[in-house]
């Protein structure tokens, strides 16, 4: 251990000490630390490269000059030469470098600048934002480097899926039901649209989605080859595939029909690129047993009688079944009305048929019978019409408001003409031929109607000249025009 574990007294005594073995002491320390390792003296000099604020490189910007400065964290008695070189995300294919200059230090100072000049590649890859990291050496120094970013012009692209079945002859054909029990080859198509393309190859992973809360992996039998599965797109290309062979397995359960779907993606340059599509629909060779109540009209004057049946969908049945259809109180009839269904009927049950009466007090009031079918516990699904039952006549009722064909909006055009769909409120007969006049922003126009017997139609073929600047048509009361009206039920209701 020597004199550094021994404390000063124990050397030079404690009472008796001596001046000349204090002294001695004091100068063998100062020798010791002048021998002992320096941290600072091994710490070698650091340059740190910068670049100003908001620099960067761009596809498509040309050659670019970028100002890089070195900076020494102290002074050098030399000077300091920086050798200058690259790296970073982006790929040498990616940039082109047309001048790469060394950084001088001179001597006694601590910075130095030169102009780095690069032009960016403009490809169609589709490669997110890249960094060009430049960095550099310098003998007894540490470079710290700098990252510049290289933006991508190129959007990500957009993933189209397609599921074809191959043909004997080598062509293709769009399919995408299978039956219960049959084995099918599937060709699974990803193509890359509306973006850049893939600068190295990628693998898109295939997932198989039960889109059906009926349809299970049990459904599906994939063999030696189950889902997930992989494609590889080659570097630079637009499209691959893969061929998929699956059995549908023909089970006992009744499902309906049954749908599975494909999902493709894959992650690039930080980015999900991904998209589902259809990729089989089974047809159900037990289908669910279904009956719908038929009635011969649905449009009915309170009082009126019309005739009902069952019609049995994906028959025969195999069994015996009680359909029920209820009305509230007063609707209509008899009430319940039930039809005994016998096993092994199918189709149009005609010999069934029953009468039904609506109630009186129903007019105006749309009628909505519950419709039960026993026993259900095979999934039996049973429906039934709504009836409507026509308004009391009205000598005052208006015939307002216009309707479309087919469309949501009020009105639709018809190639170069509008077409304006009025309803009246019971069957009747219009006397004299409507006609209309509505306001555009080019004048008022007229339009020839057709009388029906619970509406009329009138349409305005447009002609040249005609404008309107906001597209809304105006149609103010009194449009319609016509002599007079006649209920069809009681003749004896007019109006104008």
């Amino acid at each position: 251990m020597g004199w550094y574990g021994t404390f000063p007294r124990d050397i030079c005594g404690f009472r008796g000490c001596r001046l000349a073995c204090w002294l001695g002491l004091l100068g063998a320390m100062v020798i010791a630390a002048l021998h002992a390792p320096s941290a600072m003296a091994q710490t070698p000099p650091t340059v740190t490269l910068s670049v100003p604020a908001e620099t960067g490189f761009a596809e498509g910007d040309g050659n670019t000059t970028v100002t890089v400065t070195a900076e020494l964290s102290a002074a050098q008695a030399g000077s300091t030469v920086i050798d200058l070189s690259l790296g970073g995300t982006a790929r040498t294919s990616d940039h082109v470098v047309v001048q790469l200059p060394d950084i001088t230090i001179a001597a006694g100072q601590t910075t130095g600048t030169a102009d780095l000049i690069l032009r960016p590649v403009d490809d169609n890859f589709f490669e997110g934002a890249e960094t060009v990291r430049i960095e550099g050496t310098a003998g007894g120094v540490t470079v710290n480097g700098v990252d510049v970013t290289l933006a991508d012009d190129e959007t990500a692209p957009s993933l189209v899926l397609g599921v074809w079945e191959p043909q004997e002859d080598g062509s293709l054909r769009r399919r995408s039901t299978a039956d219960e029990g049959e084995t099918v080859t599937r060709r699974i198509n990803v193509q890359l649209v509306e973006g850049g393309l893939f600068e190295e190859e990628e693998t898109f992973t295939l997932s198989l989605l039960y889109s059906h809360r009926r349809l299970s992996p049990a459904d599906l039998d994939f063999g030696t080859n189950p889902p997930p599965w992989q494609v590889d797109l080659p570097a630079g290309a637009t499209s691959a595939s893969i061929d998929v062979t699956v059995t549908v397995v023909d089970d006992a359960d009744v499902e309906i029909q049954e749908l599975a779907k494909i999902s493709a993606s894959v992650t690039v340059a930080g980015r999900l690129i991904s998209r589902s599509y259809e990729f089989l629909r089974i047809l159900e060779s037990d289908q669910l047993l279904t009956v719908n109540i038929s009635c011969t009209n649905i449009f009915l004057y309170a009082g009126d009688t019309t005739d009902c049946k069952p019609v049995v969908h994906y028959g025969p049945t195999s069994r015996a079944y009680t359909v029920t259809m209820t009305f509230k109180s007063g609707e209509a009839t008899p009430n319940p009305v039930t039809f005994t269904i016998p096993s092994g009927s199918n189709s149009d049950l005609d010999s069934l048929k029953k009468d039904i009466t609506l109630g009186a007090g129903v007019a105006g009031q749309r009628i909505d019978p519950t419709v039960t079918i026993s026993p259900d516990d095979m999934g039996e699904i049973v429906r039934a019409q709504d009836f409507l039952a026509w308004p009391d006549p009205d000598p005052d009722h208006m015939i307002s408001g216009y309707d479309s064909v087919s469309t949501s909006s009020s009105l639709m055009k018809i190639r170069h003409s509008i077409l304006f769909r009025f309803a009246l409120p019971r069957p009747s007969d219009i006397i004299g031929p409507p006609r209309m006049e509505f306001e555009l922003d080019s004048g008022t126009v007229s339009a020839t109607c057709t009388a029906y017997s619970r509406s009329f139609d009138c349409v305005y073929a447009i002609q040249p000249g005609d404008y309107d600047f906001d597209g809304q048509i105006e149609v103010p009361v009194g449009a319609v025009k016509f002599t007079g009206w006649r209920d069809r039920k009681d003749p004896t209701v007019t109006g104008t």
